[in-house]
């Protein structure tokens, strides 16, 4: 079943740049993944210090093999997160109709 993760990040002040230029990076990585069927990073039009992820997966066990990957740790964990001020991540399934 399809997955899709949503994703707040609050960049610390000063540090929009460095979150801008991660993500763009891991959108590009992403969206090679054979389980990644999409990776949207939007910006905010009010405060640009906060960005919106859209990611969808083709299930859970590809959302797992995403958070494996070397550029994930290298840019996510080793990047961004320490320039984050927050971070919130839901994550959320198809509704059935």
């Amino acid at each position: 079943m399809t997955v899709a993760l949503i994703v707040k990040w609050v960049a610390a002040p000063g540090a929009h740049n460095v979150i801008a230029d991660v993500l763009r990076t891991m959108r590009e990585r992403s969206l090679g993944e054979p389980g990644c069927l999409s990776y949207e990073v939007y910006q905010s039009s009010d405060d640009p210090h906060e960005f919106m992820l859209v990611e969808c997966y083709r299930d859970q066990a590809a959302v797992k093999e995403h958070g494996e990957t070397a550029y994930f740790k290298e840019y996510v964990l080793g990047r961004a997160m320490p320039s984050l001020k927050s971070r919130q991540r839901g994550t959320y399934t198809p509704l059935e109709t």
